[in-house]
């Protein structure tokens, strides 16, 4: 979390969308959005040998290895704030919000190349709060910058590959926990009216440790998010 607080300074400053020079101070806005949504695990993983095959385990043993590996799909939410107006054309606002994601997805020889071992990712639902800021681009365009706190949940699972004689590999670990993090992001926000918006909005999420009840160290499981979200959303008491 220390990284999200040296973060937010750089928030405050660099984002909001174009609202006229009058009206009131403050306007309150709400939005759907969807798009696409990638989890990027990276496995840490100490290893033995079991039978003159190289295994996973979770206790330190001979060595770590780290493998990484990606899963993708789409992904629905919401977000809801309220931004103030700075002079004539930057704007600070805080905001809460959630999506859910479809990611779940297995991957095969992830630390074994040519056996049957696997790696399974699945997002559940995460929910954030945080600050924007943004300046004006002129007809009524806004570019914005965005930081901020996130929990959400996150499974991930590790089964060996076969020894000689089985047929299936033992799993290693299967966890499902809601993690803690940060996210940050930024985007292109475009008035199609007085009171209704559509923006386009990168968000990364970093998942600041979790697993700790079953990962040992030196042993890690980092999980990090990437989303490329278009939204729509309507203004209340607009600028």
């Amino acid at each position: 979390m220390k990284k999200f607080w040296a973060l937010l300074p750089v928030a405050m400053v660099a984002s909001t969308p174009a609202f006229a020079q009058s009206g009131p101070a403050f306007t309150a806005r709400a939005e759907i959005r969807a798009g696409y949504d990638e989890s990027r695990t990276k496995l840490e993983l100490s290893t033995t040998t079991v039978g003159n095959v190289t295994q996973i385990v979770l206790a330190p043993a001979t060595g770590a290895q780290t493998r990484r590996f990606s899963a993708n799909d789409i992904s629905t939410g919401f977000e809801a704030g309220v931004d103030g107006r700075l002079g004539e054309s930057a704007v600070i606002g805080v905001y809460i919000g959630a999506d859910t994601s479809n990611i779940e997805e297995c991957r095969s020889r992830v630390f074994a190349p040519t056996a049957a071992d696997s790696a399974c990712s699945k997002l559940g639902t995460s929910y954030g709060a945080g600050l924007r800021a943004g300046v004006a681009t002129g007809d009524g365009g806004m570019i914005y910058v965005k930081g901020g706190y996130t929990k959400g949940k996150a499974r991930t699972s590790y089964q060996n590959r076969p020894l000689t004689g089985q047929t299936a590999g033992n799993v290693v670990f299967n966890v499902n926990e809601n993690l803690d993090g940060y996210h940050v992001g930024a985007g292109f926000e475009l008035n199609l009216g007085k009171a209704v918006y559509t923006k386009l909005e990168y968000v990364r999420t970093v998942f600041d440790g979790g697993y700790k009840s079953v990962i040992i160290e030196p042993n890690n499981i980092d999980v990090r998010r990437n989303q490329i979200l278009f939204g729509l959303g309507i203004r209340f008491g607009a600028m």
